[in-house]
């Protein structure tokens, strides 16, 4: 049985707002960051409505 995050959870990234898709597992968060290019590793805000 998978672990789901609770409705209405949502991660983005932090100074743009963009939303990236994630999934949560029992062990840990995974994030899947859009394509940034060169650009610096973004810090990713998850926020629970």
């Amino acid at each position: 049985m998978k672990c789901r995050p609770p409705a209405g959870a949502r991660a983005t990234v932090l100074g743009t707002g963009d939303e990236v898709s994630w999934r949560v597992s029992c062990d840990d968060v995974e994030v899947r960051l859009p394509e940034l290019g060169d650009a610096a590793a973004p810090v990713v805000s998850f926020t629970v409505r």
